[in-house]
């Protein structure tokens, strides 16, 4: 994994990846991966904006619940916010998960066996 950069009123906020691990308790909090998922059939636009204020807020951005609500609201019709928020939402929760079960090798065994 890598650092997570966020990005708000063109000013890039960067998470180190050292941080990324509180970052997503911090989300968690507040969202979690299944109701992240669960927004492509019915977006919850609220906690969306709290959920990413506060992932703003962590990196160091001096920013609002309500100002982020009001950008992904008037931003919408494009998608970009919703999308930006909802990708770093993701990278927050799920940061070095491991790969799929399907993905994975199997206990004792590698790649390379």
């Amino acid at each position: 994994m890598s650092d997570l950069t966020l990005t708000w009123d063109g000013v890039q906020y960067p998470v180190p990846e050292r941080r990324i691990f509180a970052l997503g308790e911090e989300v968690e909090k507040i969202v979690t991966l299944v109701d992240i998922q669960g927004w492509a059939a019915r977006p919850q636009l609220r906690r969306m904006a709290r959920s990413y204020a506060t992932m703003l807020r962590f990196a160091g951005a001096r920013v609002s619940d309500d100002e982020v609500f009001r950008a992904i609201v008037s931003n919408a019709e494009d998608g970009a916010v919703v999308a930006e928020a909802m990708q770093a939402l993701m990278v927050a929760l799920m940061g070095d998960a491991p790969p799929a079960a399907a993905e994975a090798d199997p206990p004792g065994e590698t790649s390379a066996s």
